[in-house]
């Protein structure tokens, strides 16, 4: 299985916390300006890391941490280059001499992994594959044997917070260069690089990396920001061109020149600009013709893009697309012998019914007219016929049409949960400006919480506490009765989340830094850790805040410009009400 995107659409954090939250075992390469890093991961664990920039090496990091001296490691190299077909890697070989501790060794190459993702950190943008399953290590970074494996387990996510760490500190202190995160003395290192100078690393077919943009030189020009790590990291870099061969399958020379004239056509520069109408489109698909032709149309129309062949992280890429806003595409290939019309329908009517939001396309042979029509019925809201044919010239006539319909379509309107929730939030906003009393306020405003959440309730702030209200928990069913105890205080000072959105009036929507204080306090944890907090403001000051999660059900549309809309409404409704009372309380009526 494997599947591939951008790491403007996935950062790097989102991919590692993936891999590691589903314990998933393959090869994450990484493509960016400055060449090519790969993680290896082991049951969602990272074991073995290969730096972009090739003339840092493990024997390198051990030197930094006064492990070994360049004479040992030099001493060692050589050694291992005369074994022969007893090679072995470089660690097995220091330990087995004596040269150094077991624990000392795993802490470089744990080193040496903290350094590549910082790395990668820095990048504007590329591209990432997962190749899940394959965890075949090339002689440029297999550091450990096999029998050290199960010795060497470090922690994914102490690894991504040391790193996030690192990052975040020398950005502020504006002190992020080579030498801040790499070895500073290059002279000891020079004779490692010369002993494999003859050994070149592996070939990455479509690939070609020169010197050039392998350096770190970029490093010390980055603009001093801090990264949100629950947002997605990007910093801005001076921008070098992504080297990316699009893969078009057996498709080349006039015919392929042809195909990507017609998207270059179909897509004009405007069009990018408009950021894709906020897609992101899954293809569910393993055909490289259809890969190379949707993705090139994809970037070239401003939407986002994952390719993915098979369904056990599927649910994870939707739920990424509803975390940013992004309304879901699943674009899913004709059936053929690895999936099956029963395979696919499954899958299919499974998603829409746990993701309203979800769009769903079919691709179908024209012999396979029935499938398109069950389809249809189980929720598709678009099937298109895929023609396959031997011939290039034709192949690629047949794509061109297709890509056309899909295009046309995708410009257009398509979800029919979107036009749910804009119909939805309309009423609400006539039903806040009717309120004539102001403990209407909260139910209308929970009522359209609970259109896009598991579970919400309402919190009035009084002096320094949060006083839990009248909710909502569609896990429990309870009338009335939220995740959070009915009339509990929660101490707002305790809970930082919480504090600065009553001090701020801003609204929240994302994984706050104190989840497990948040969830300690409620009745039974969310299953996911992103959360709302929406503030009500009267006369600039917050009042209520309105909380919101997906308890144990799947993500959805955050829908937060539109919350902020309405409780911003709300809170100027809620004034006008209090006014016209407090004037009616005056006047004797």
């Amino acid at each position: 299985m494997s599947f591939s995107g951008d790491l403007e659409h996935l950062p790097i954090v989102d991919i590692i916390q993936l891999l590691n939250s589903t314990r998933k075992s393959g090869t994450l390469k990484l493509l960016g300006a400055k060449g090519e890093s790969r993680l290896v991961f082991s049951d969602g664990h990272i074991i073995c890391a290969n730096h972009s920039n090739n003339s840092v090496r493990l024997g390198q990091v051990l030197i930094s941490m006064n492990a070994i001296t360049p004479v040992v490691l030099q001493q060692t190299l050589e050694e291992q280059k005369q074994a022969g077909a007893r090679r072995q890697p470089l660690v097995a070989m220091l330990i087995d001499a004596g040269k150094i501790d077991k624990e000392v060794a795993f802490k470089g190459l744990e080193a040496l992994i903290v350094m590549t993702v910082i790395d990668i950190l820095t990048w504007d943008g590329g591209t990432f594959t997962v190749d899940v399953d394959d965890v075949a290590l090339s002689e440029d970074y297999q550091y450990l044997p096999e029998r050290f494996h199960k010795d060497f387990c470090v922690n994914t996510q102490n690894i991504l917070m040391d790193a996030l760490r690192i990052y975040d500190e020398k950005m502020r202190d504006g002190i992020l260069t080579s030498e801040s995160i790499f070895p500073s003395n290059s002279e000891d290192f020079v004779e490692e690089s010369l002993i494999f100078e003859n050994e070149a690393p592996e070939e990455v077919p479509g690939v070609h990396i020169s010197a050039d943009i392998l350096g770190l030189d970029e490093l010390d020009r980055l603009e001093k920001k801090i990264p949100d790590v629950f947002k997605g990291l990007h910093v801005p870099l001076t921008k070098q061109k992504v080297v990316e061969e699009i893969d078009l399958g057996e498709i080349s020379g006039d015919d392929r020149n042809r195909l990507l004239g017609a998207i270059e056509k179909l897509t004009p520069a405007e069009e990018k600009k408009s950021g894709g109408d906020g897609q992101l489109l899954i293809l569910f698909s393993r055909d490289r013709l259809l890969k190379g032709a949707i993705n090139t149309l994809c970037k070239r129309s401003g939407r986002s893009f994952f390719m993915i062949d098979d369904e056990s992280s599927l649910n994870l890429l939707i739920e990424n697309a509803l975390a940013k806003e992004l309304t879901p595409l699943l674009l899913i290939d004709a059936p053929n012998a690895e999936h099956s019309p029963e395979n696919l329908l499954s899958l299919a009517s499974q998603r829409t019914s746990i993701y309203p939001e979800l769009v769903s396309i079919q691709l179908y042979a024209p012999e396979q007219g029935e499938f398109a029509l069950q389809m249809l019925a189980a929720g598709c809201q678009l099937t298109l016929p895929k023609i396959v044919d031997p011939l290039p010239a034709k192949a690629v006539d047949h794509t061109i049409n297709m890509l056309n319909a899909l295009h046309d379509w995708l410009s257009k309107p398509a979800s029919a949960a979107i036009n749910r929730m804009d119909k939805l939030f309309i009423e609400t906003l006539k039903s806040l400006e009717s309120i004539q009393e102001p403990a209407d306020i909260s139910p209308t405003l929970l009522k359209f919480v609970a259109a896009t959440f598991s579970r919400g309730q309402t919190f009035v702030v009084v002096k320094d506490s949060l006083v839990a209200e009248r909710g909502f928990d569609r896990d429990r069913q309870v009338e009335g009765i939220g995740p959070f105890p009915l009339k509990s205080r929660l101490a707002i000072n305790d809970i930082k989340t919480f504090a600065r959105v009553v001090e701020s009036g801003e609204t929240f929507w994302g994984v706050p830094d104190d989840f497990q204080s948040i969830a300690a306090a409620a009745t039974t944890p969310p299953r996911l850790e992103k959360i709302l907090l929406l503030p009500i403001l009267v006369d600039n000051r917050t009042i209520a805040v309105v909380y919101g999660d997906y308890g144990l059900g799947h993500a959805a549309h955050g829908q937060c410009e539109r919350l902020s809309i309405l409780a911003r409404t709300a809170g100027l409704i809620l004034e006008k009400v209090l006014r016209q009372k407090n004037q009616e309380f005056k006047s004797g009526v």
